[in-house]
């Protein structure tokens, strides 16, 4: 989708799970996947991780280690990652087990956090 924004949500939850998939974003995209939301939650950005996808070349936010793609969208930052430009695909993988998350891109693993640890909780 060029242009517009659609979220999209389940109404089932999900104890550990393994969510892979691939992406293509355009010059000047900010998204992400947020998981581990809270049943009820208004506004689920601000209390669920999100796994960051940007372009990291534009946006200020890709500037920014914590907030740049593969990220806890805040609150982690990704390492060692390697990331295709806008209008190719990329691979993401994200394992969460308990309060254990991994982030992966292309493959790689670029993140591995516990999201009861204070310091990676996300900011509201």
């Amino acid at each position: 989708m060029k242009g517009g924004t659609i979220d999209l949500a389940t109404r089932e939850q999900f104890g550990d799970f393994e969510l892979e998939l691939e992406w293509k974003i355009f010059r000047g995209v900010n998204s992400g996947i947020l998981y581990r939301a809270r049943p009820g939650a208004q506004e689920v950005w601000r209390t669920a991780p999100e796994y960051q996808i940007v372009d990291d070349d534009t946006q200020r936010d890709g500037k920014t280690p914590i907030t740049a793609t593969g990220s806890i969208y805040g609150a982690a930052p990704p390492v060692n990652k390697n990331l295709k430009p806008p209008g190719e695909f990329n691979s993401s993988r994200i394992i969460a087990r308990g309060t254990k998350v991994e982030h992966w891109l292309n493959g790689m693993k670029i993140l591995e956090a516990d999201l009861a640890d204070p310091e990676v909780r996300r900011p509201c």
